[in-house]
Parts: C-alpha cells; structure tokens; sequence
C-alpha cells in the first residue's frame, strides 16, 4: 500500500493543545518504506523542510541533526533549512531560548507559505 499524501488535514488529534490547526499537506508514515515515500513526494513537490534540534540533545547530541540532514539531502530533499540551537537539549519550546525558537519556527512558516502562494497554479501561466 502506497503513502496517502492528504490536504488539508486537522491536526488537532495530534496536538496536546487542543488547537484545530490544518496541515497543507499530510502523510502518516509507518514504516522505512513510507518515510521513503514522503521524502520522494516532497522531493518531487519542493516541499520545503525544516530540521531543528538542540546542540545538547541527549538524543540526537546535535551531530545526529547534521546526519539527518545529509541523508534527506541524499534522499532527494532539496528546500531543506536546518537550525541546530548552541546549549540548547532537546524539548526546544521549554529552552530558555523558546521565544528565539519560536520567533525562527514562525519565520521560516512564513517564509514557506509565502513560496507556496507565489506558485502559480495548474489554470494559472508562468
């Protein structure tokens, strides 16, 4: 069974908040495969990707995050930003850095959005 690339969808079932927020788009992988999947889509849609993390993340210890990157890169993403936060551990919105973060995440939202209202669409000429 193939990756269900949906638009539009509530994210309010995923979130702790409470907060009926929509995705543009939206995939739940289960599996390598799906992950795979995704990557391609996003790949083929220039879907713009975000990675952040924090330099002392006990999990990813912030060179984890530059892996990461480089394998999406090698895996055909090619809209990706990356923010690893100096002193920074791993829940980035309770740091003492949060607004900073916060601030970042909303820029690059904005920034992403933008490009995307800027398309053309398929009944609209470049």
């Amino acid at each position: 069974m193939s990756l269900q690339v949906q638009p539009q969808v509530s994210l309010k079932p995923f979130n702790t908040f409470g907060v009926d927020v929509r995705a543009q788009l939206f995939a739940e992988a289960h599996s390598d495969a799906d992950v795979r999947e995704a990557l391609a889509y996003a790949s083929a849609h220039d879907v713009p990707l975000l990675v952040i993390g924090g330099e002392c993340d006990p999990v990813s210890e912030g060179k984890r995050l530059k892996a990461l990157a480089g394998a999406l890169c090698s895996a055909g993403a090619n809209n990706l930003q990356v923010k690893i936060y100096p002193n920074a551990r791993h829940e980035l919105f309770n740091e003492t850095n949060r607004d900073e973060v916060t601030a970042d995440v909303i820029h690059w939202l904005n920034q992403a959005l933008n490009a995307s209202r800027n398309c053309p669409t398929s009944k609209e000429t470049p």
